[in-house]
């Protein structure tokens, strides 16, 4: 990067016009990188190639797995001792894809374009990129943890320096990617590029060679890409305001000081690049690194069911998110992992076999131990807020120390979770149970079948043990099991054995809630026969008043 502080350029890098017609990465997944002007976890940089420049938590401004999983050949780690071949490895990685990525460029603008042109084109993008930051991006900080190179007080992001302030209000960016952040500054370089040839300070002398026209073109194309359109003779001023940029530019694009690094300047990249810039992650990925990259990551099928898989033999899935949420589990991965969109090209994971799960209750107690569950019993260590919806409207309070039955649960940012609750009144409203920290402050949980009936709390819903009454007009079908999507498939599902008459008493003997509308579903005994019973549901509210009452 620049040590000199830079001339703002609305129409350069600094700040390309939007009009600017875009051809080579048009096709780029838009990462949306937002401005953020802070830099969390700061790791100082040094002036040595991929270390240059400060660098700012990755997180914060995309997704770290890309790194990890598509551009990892690109990442230079601090973390471990200085060591020459670690930082050759890297040099000679980011040289491939600096080429690749220019040299396909150009002949794309120009197909009979000459050899020599496309060789120096090369020569001073990778100058541009010295001159920036030293070929820095990505790297794992000395003390950890993904950095993403930031400069201008934490205004320009990446390889190439783009300015979001500019950015973020105008158009969504590709910045953080490396492929992108690359791409956008050829394209912008190109425009100089071809706006010098046609410059009167190209030509100096009359028996000039090729080799120093190209030269000089480079040389006005960075004079502009540093200081505008403006500027584009700006080299040929020894003594103007901004020569000293352009002096490190002409000795980097001279000097290619990273040729003292590269082990191969012929070294094919191992990531696939049409793959980056269309989008498809999966198919950018290494197949070695594919499995690990899918475990515990949303799949979104071409269903429209959204799938995990933890050993990439198998899926998980569930036809609503609501259930899906208690599918995944408390993934690490999971919490910062981008949805994934299953193309049905992707043949190897369409034809991946598929268990679909339905009964999100046992879901949740399954990966979630430790909150409350439809049924069971909170009571308040704190006065919290009843909301209307999550994240919504204060319809209420609810008092320290007082009990609850939660008739339904929801998931938030992070570990949070929230719960249902029905007020006296009859009026429903949502209380927050925390995070995995602060849950044990805020409430106690106490499930349904720790219950005594002398527990003094509103109980809505029928729990083990207890007996309901049955009040739907027309009576209740007795059946085998649950008209549910698990087992819709079983020979006696749907069959049923009697019909309870209104005003019927039975003993229930166990409750499930199934589906996304937690479907009640109540295991039930008469005198002679035992089977299930439909009785409403909870969400988007409780319907179970139709169907039973609940009796003491």
């Amino acid at each position: 990067m620049n040590k000199m502080r830079r001339p703002f350029n609305p129409f350069g890098l600094l700040g390309l016009a939007s009009g600017f017609v875009i051809l080579f990465a048009i096709e780029f997944a838009l990462s949306g990188v937002p401005f953020v002007r802070d830099c969390q976890g700061k790791d100082i940089g040094s002036w040595e190639f991929g270390e240059a420049s400060d660098g700012c938590d990755a997180s914060r401004y995309g997704s770290v797995s890309r790194i990890k999983y598509i551009f990892s050949e690109f990442v230079f780690d601090r973390s471990e001792s200085d060591n020459i071949d670690r930082r050759k490895d890297y040099v000679t990685n980011v040289y491939a894809l600096l080429r690749d990525l220019s040299s396909s460029y150009l002949r794309s603008r120009k197909p009979d374009v000459q050899a020599d042109e496309v060789k120096a084109f090369v020569v001073a993008i990778a100058a541009v990129a010295h001159q920036e930051t030293f070929w820095s991006h990505y790297r794992i900080a000395a003390k950890g943890g993904y950095k993403l190179a930031t400069g201008d007080r934490n205004i320009s992001h990446g390889m190439m320096q783009i300015n979001q302030r500019y950015h973020a209000s105008r158009e969504q960016d590709r910045s953080f990617d490396i492929v992108g952040n690359i791409s956008f500054g050829i394209e912008h370089y190109y425009r100089e590029w071809e706006a010098a040839q046609n410059s009167k300070c190209i030509h100096r002398s009359k028996n000039q060679t090729r080799e120093q026209t190209l030269e000089n073109i480079s040389r006005a194309a960075y004079s502009s890409y540093n200081g505008g359109p403006s500027a584009i003779c700006r080299w040929t001023n020894p003594g103007h305001l901004w020569a000293k940029n352009d002096r490190n530019y002409l000795k980097k694009l001279k000097g290619q000081d990273w040729m003292n690094f590269v082990r191969d300047e012929n070294l094919q990249l191992q990531v696939n690049l049409n793959c980056v810039r269309s989008g498809d992650d999966l198919c950018a990925i290494a197949k070695e690194r594919r499995r690990e990259y899918l475990t515990g990551r949303p799949l979104i099928m071409t269903d429209g069911s959204t799938c995990i898989t933890s050993d990439g033999l198998v899926m998980q899935c569930a036809t609503d998110v609501r259930v899906f949420t208690c599918l995944q589990g408390p993934s690490e991965n999971m919490n910062v992992a981008t949805p994934l969109k299953i193309k049905t090209a992707d043949h190897e994971l369409v034809k991946m076999p598929r268990e679909y799960r339905e009964n999100r209750m046992e879901l949740c107690a399954r990966n979630f131990p430790e909150i409350g569950l439809i049924g069971d019993i909170v009571t308040t260590k704190v006065s919290l807020a009843i909301r209307s919806e999550v994240g919504g409207r204060t319809i209420g309070f609810a008092k320290k120390d007082q009990s609850f039955q939660i008739l339904d649960i929801e998931f938030g940012e992070g570990s949070e979770h929230f719960y249902r609750i029905r007020l006296p009144n009859k009026i429903e409203g949502w209380i927050s149970g925390g995070n995995q920290i602060s849950m044990a402050k805020t409430l106690s949980i106490f499930r349904q079948t720790e219950i005594s009936s002398e527990r003094m709390f509103a109980r809505w819903l029928p729990a083990n043990g207890t007996r309901v009454e049955i009040v739907k007009a027309d009576g209740l079908s007795l059946l085998f099991a649950p008209e549910s999507s698990e087992n819709r498939l079983g020979r006696s599902v749907g069959q049923s054995k009697l019909t309870l008459a209104k005003g019927a008493i039975v003993d229930v003997l166990d409750v499930q809630y199934l589906g996304a509308a937690n479907e009640i579903w109540l295991k039930v005994k008469t005198s002679n026969e035992t089977g299930f019973i439909y009785a409403g549901r909870t969400y988007p509210t409780v319907t179970i008043e139709e169907w039973v009452k609940v009796l003491k």
